[in-house]
């Protein structure tokens, strides 16, 4: 069985989807299916880029642009994957989910889960700070579905919905149930950041509760994904102790505490300019 990759883009230009594409191009194997959902004002330029690198484009509906609750886009995006994975006709091995504008591969992710995954079925990457510690954020999105499990919940770190990866059939459950855990929850949102129902709030309530016997978090010195630029590592609240990513401007590169080996993504790298000079100029 394949391995395939799922992103969905909408109104984004090539110059910010360059170093996705094109990362994920030279990191992922010939077997590996590439699959980007677009909408449709996703420009010639960025569908026919895609396109010469390999990667399965799959219309869906433009979304709803509701301007008091702009996040809706955040979750319709998870149906649309797992829409995909029902109507595909064939079984697939691992799936790997994350963003596009603000993420790029530094190896095949795929080699990770197969290497680093098992007894669990999904890896979901983690921010290096407790939920509760994400007060304008994470904090909010986890009490505004949590319930009675926010005390407990929050304790935990927050969780990236913006990158993870795992068995297939798992993968799909989850994006449908993130879908579904925000459609079911009426929300009125204050701009200009949603506080009410989100997919990342939803999110990290499945994980650490429905999927918490499946999902593993890796840690930081296991290089799966970093969620991090360079000034976030002055944070007081992240996790220190566990050794903080490290950036090689010279190169492009960002290793993992401890082993030293590349993380195989990297994701929010964009809230560093610097960063976001450097991988548009490897990555093209």
């Amino acid at each position: 069985m394949r391995d395939v990759t799922l992103s969905v883009v909408h109104n984004l230009s090539w110059t910010e989807l360059k170093p996705y594409a094109v990362s994920l191009f030279r990191s992922s194997c010939a077997s590996d299916l590439k699959v980007i959902i677009v909408t449709p004002v996703t420009s010639a330029e960025v569908r026919e880029n895609f396109t010469r690198l390999g990667f399965m484009l799959v219309e869906s509906p433009m979304p709803t642009e509701n301007p008091i609750q702009w996040d809706e886009w955040g979750w319709l995006r998870f149906h649309e994957a797992a829409k995909f994975l029902r109507s595909s006709s064939e079984s697939f091995r691992y799936v790997m989910w994350t963003d596009a504008r603000d993420v790029v591969f530094q190896s095949n992710p795929f080699t990770w889960l197969e290497n680093n995954l098992s007894p669990f079925k999904m890896a979901i990457a983690g921010l290096g700070h407790a939920v509760k510690d994400c007060p304008q954020y994470n904090d909010p999105w986890v009490k505004a579905v949590a319930g009675p499990s926010y005390d407990r919940i929050r304790e935990f770190e927050a969780l990236a919905c913006g990158t993870f990866g795992g068995e297939a059939l798992l993968m799909r459950e989850m994006f449908e149930d993130i879908y579904d855990g925000c459609r079911s929850r009426p929300t009125t949102v204050r701009l200009p950041h949603p506080q009410g129902v989100t997919d990342q709030g939803v999110f990290n309530v499945l994980a650490h509760e429905m999927y918490a016997a499946s999902t593993k978090i890796p840690r930081p010195k296991e290089g799966f994904a970093a969620q991090w630029w360079p000034s976030k590592s002055s944070w007081p609240e992240v996790f220190k102790h566990e050794g903080l990513p490290l950036f090689d401007s010279a190169n492009g590169i960002v290793y993992a505490p401890e082993t030293f080996v590349p993380y195989s993504v990297v994701h929010l790298y964009d809230r560093d300019p610097l960063w976001v000079t450097i991988m548009r100029d490897k990555y093209k």
